[in-house]
């Protein structure tokens, strides 16, 4: 059985903290599109203008797209004797990830500042290793011990929760597989009072 990672959710406050330390535009690049869209790292740093509808407010995530970014990219991948990856290519971890994210107030702006000037994001943040170190740069400004790229996603996913977003609404933004997934984020935050109200009501 594969076992799970803990990942850092960011409380309000970190959150907040975390933002404020961002300095340079490829800290508030990679910081801001990874804490409010969601997308995966590898996502990220494949995500190209043309993914982005401004007009209709989306982020479209395709199925795949040539790439010679990294030795991961570039390599042939084979499930069951199958080629699922030709070389030279990126494509989405599964087929729930092929998706439309919405995009947010808070983001729609520095994508758009973005793509003015640049193709893509990888102009900028080259490699999954470089969104990383990034990510882990800015963390150690804002005093957070332990943060990952995925934490981001994780606590993107938990703010939709806290907003009222239902579990279907949230999996299908993250593009997972699972509700099994979606409800490691959503955790209640219902109070003993809270509790008794809802029982009696019944």
């Amino acid at each position: 059985m594969r076992r799970r990672t803990r990942e850092t959710i960011l409380s309000k406050e970190d959150q907040t903290i975390l933002l404020d330390v961002c300095k340079g535009y490829n800290e508030i690049l990679t910081i801001y599109t990874l804490l409010y869209s969601g997308v995966r790292v590898s996502e990220f740093v494949h995500m190209e203008k043309s993914w982005v509808d401004f007009r209709r407010g989306v982020i479209n995530i395709p199925e795949s797209r040539p790439c010679r970014c990294t030795t991961r990219c570039r390599r042939v991948r084979i499930v069951k004797g199958k080629i699922t990856k030709p070389a030279n290519t990126w494509k989405v971890k599964t087929r729930k990830a092929i998706r439309k994210i919405y995009l947010v107030p808070e983001l729609e702006p520095i994508l758009k500042k973005y793509f003015r000037s640049h193709h893509s994001i990888n102009e900028v943040v080259h490699t999954r290793t470089v969104a990383y170190h990034i990510v882990k740069k800015v963390a150690k400004k804002a005093g957070i011990k332990t943060l990952y790229p995925h934490s981001l996603r994780g606590t993107f996913a938990t703010i939709m929760y806290e907003k009222g977003y239902k579990t279907l609404e949230i999996r299908d933004i993250l593009g997972w597989e699972s509700f099994e997934t979606a409800n490691l984020y959503m955790k209640s935050r219902m109070s003993k009072e809270e509790f008794h109200q809802k029982w009696l009501e019944r």
